[in-house]
């Protein structure tokens, strides 16, 4: 759609169209948590884990944090010399 669109009106696809998809993909991710919140489908169950499992389990969201930024941080460079 925006193609189409883009030929004659294409100040208002570069204005309207990223903030649209980003309006979208808020809503839709929100959905989404909603929906794993609900039905439970993220509860971990301490006492079904092993001591080594439970010990793993500590700060998940921060230690994938970390390494995406340590990827990113140092693949990038590597990448732009590959380019």
């Amino acid at each position: 759609i925006p193609l189409l669109l883009a030929y004659k009106y294409p100040q208002e696809v570069a204005l309207i169209y990223p903030p649209l998809i980003l309006v979208i993909a808020l809503i839709a991710s929100g959905y989404v948590t909603y929906q794993m919140k609900k039905t439970g489908i993220t509860v971990i169950e301490p006492d079904m884990l092993n001591e080594k499992e439970s010990k793993q389990l500590h700060y998940p969201g921060l230690k994938a944090g970390l390494f995406f930024g340590l990827w990113m941080f140092f693949i990038t460079p590597l990448l732009s010399i590959l380019i």
